[in-house]
């Protein structure tokens, strides 16, 4: 017999010999092809179950809002994700801890538009943020968000009261703000200076 790539072959062995000679039996052929083809797909199911794990559901890189977040008024500016740049192993400051990322040197066109806030309300945040800035020597909020949940950050604003061209020293005020109530939990301030074309 011509061995068979696709077969596993195996020779003809004794079973035993007794009084009507000797009785032989083959052993049952062994589809190698089937069992191949199986484990590939098995361990192609497995790898795509763990992309999906790591990729979709993981709260360090996951791209969702958690559900306690989801609340009328999510600023519209605001991505869900971490911020571009940031390490994906960052860890929280401590249980209860309210933390927040912010570019403490925004530039705007002079038109008040396009400026690089880079904000960001991280995964571990327990807390809705809402930003505010103000403009030392000006009257009121120049810039006020809407709600960024957990997991969001804000790239660019505009400023919502024109600014003439300049250098300001400016507040950011980062409230954390209870899901549940939308009661303001506390307050953090952050100085800024803002570059107006």
């Amino acid at each position: 017999m011509v061995p068979s790539p696709y077969f596993a072959e195996n020779s003809l062995i004794l079973l035993k010999a007794g009084a009507f000679g000797l009785v032989l039996r083959q052993k049952r052929r062994v589809h190698i092809v089937p069992i191949v083809l199986f484990s590939v797909l098995l361990a192609g199911i497995l790898a795509a179950a763990i992309y999906y794990f790591y990729f979709f559901h993981s709260t360090a890189s996951g791209n969702l809002i958690q559900k306690q977040f989801q609340v009328e008024n999510l600023d519209p500016d605001a991505k869900n994700g971490r911020l571009p740049g940031v390490p994906k192993d960052e860890k929280s400051p401590g249980e209860g801890m309210f933390s927040y990322r912010i570019n403490p040197t925004p530039v705007f066109q002079s038109n008040g538009s396009g400026g690089d806030i880079k904000v960001q309300n991280p995964s571990f945040n327990r807390y809705l943020m809402v930003l505010e800035i103000t403009v030392d020597g000006t009257d009121g909020t120049v810039y006020r968000s809407q709600y960024i949940a957990p997991n969001q950050y804000i790239s660019s604003i505009d400023l919502q009261k024109q600014l003439p061209s300049g250098e300001y020293r400016a507040t950011a005020y980062l409230n954390a703000v209870d899901a549940g109530t939308l009661d303001l939990v506390d307050t953090l301030t952050c100085p800024l200076e803002i570059t107006v074309k």
